[in-house]
């Protein structure tokens, strides 16, 4: 099965492919290019079609679909045939083996996680065990993410590298895994989710009472290839364009809190932009847990203030406003919503004291 590529070839791209490199120049060739020790541009078109990536055939999962993905991004295997298969002297003829062959050596382009004792996670702050596309991306992911988003910093590419793997990659390497993400006293799933990307890769393979072909099941994993390069792509994408800047505008507004309020529990945005992850990773980064109550901003219509989640994406907040009824001193108060969590005036002076009356409650406690 050969992946898309380009059309484009020359006379010296034929001429190459005639008089191939060994299996072992091209396996030493990517593993330097792997480390760094080797720029790709300086290496030839016709070589690069030389090389061989395989994983196995039958049913396939999200894990090695997407790793095959993130590999076509990288331009030493763009061009690169990918073949199917569990037969012993096939796989040793590729130059990676992907979720298939019982080993994982980084150094020898081997990424797989079947094999027994296999523990390994990303960092020591996420404990899900990687499946080949969690193994994949913690070799290249630095590489594919400089290569899409050049203009970020050293910095910034290894805040994205971090962040695409726990919003996005990890999820994968959860269901490979059989990793629950949500379950209840008995260990159940609370309700079932078949809306994931994982989900929707094994959709794609044929049915059980469908006669199909080899050659059907490996049309079929080249379109699981393109949904998950897309969904990735539209991850990192996402992560750099809105995640990104979200964070800086956030850190430099927790910088200058005691500047909107004395207490230093108030952060004033120009405009609202995803707030709660932002403000606990600053707030872990500087010893100052819990000490963020509300954020501060202008719609355009009103000013309103938002309280501070207790934990990511939950519905109790931290401080929650006072209810409407004992803010009759507010001038200019517009709403509070019934749970606290958000509030609304027509000023900023009142905005100020709305948060305040929230302040007041904490102190009283």
């Amino acid at each position: 099965m050969q992946t898309p590529t380009s059309n484009t070839n020359n006379s010296s791209s034929a001429q190459e492919l005639t008089t191939p490199l060994s299996y072992e120049a091209i396996k030493d060739l990517l593993v330097a290019i792997m480390n760094g020790t080797c720029d790709v541009s300086t290496v030839s078109t016709g070589v690069l079609r030389q090389v061989k990536i395989a994983t196995h055939n039958h049913v396939f999962h999200g894990d090695e679909a997407l790793a095959v993905a993130m590999l076509q991004l990288l331009p030493e295997f763009a061009h690169a045939n990918i073949v199917r298969t569990r037969a012993p002297d096939v796989l040793a003829t590729a130059h990676v083996l992907v979720d298939v062959g019982c080993v994982y050596d980084a150094n020898r382009l081997l990424f797989d996680h079947h094999q027994q004792g296999f523990k390994l996670t990303f960092s020591n702050e996420h404990s899900v065990v990687l499946s080949s596309c969690g193994l994949t991306y913690k070799h290249y992911g630095m590489r594919i993410i400089k290569q899409l988003f050049g203009n970020l910093t050293d910095d910034e590419i290894n805040v994205v590298y971090n962040k695409v793997y726990t919003r996005f990659v990890q999820s994968i390497d959860a269901f490979d895994n059989k990793v629950k993400q949500f379950a209840n006293a008995s260990g159940e799933e609370v309700y079932p989710e078949e809306t994931n990307l994982y989900t929707q890769v094994n959709r794609l393979n044929p049915a059980w009472n469908v006669t199909a072909t080899d050659a059907d099941r490996d049309a079929a994993f080249n379109k699981a290839v393109t949904l998950t390069k897309q969904a990735f792509l539209d991850a990192v994408n996402d992560t750099v364009s809105s995640w990104l800047p979200a964070c800086h505008i956030i850190n430099a507004a927790m910088g200058r809190r005691h500047e909107v309020h004395s207490s230093g529990a108030l952060i004033e945005l120009e405009r609202w932009c995803p707030f709660e992850e932002h403000v606990v990773n600053y707030e872990k980064a500087h010893d100052l847990e819990g000490q963020t109550h509300c954020i501060l901003f202008n719609t355009g219509r009103q000013w309103q203030v938002t309280c501070v989640p207790t934990v990511l994406n939950g519905n109790k907040s931290r401080t929650p406003l006072p209810a409407k009824a004992t803010l009759g001193h507010i001038t200019g108060l517009m709403f509070v919503h019934a749970s606290g969590f958000t509030g609304a005036t027509e000023t900023r002076e009142a905005a100020i004291k709305l948060f305040e009356s929230t302040l007041s409650t904490v102190k009283s406690e």
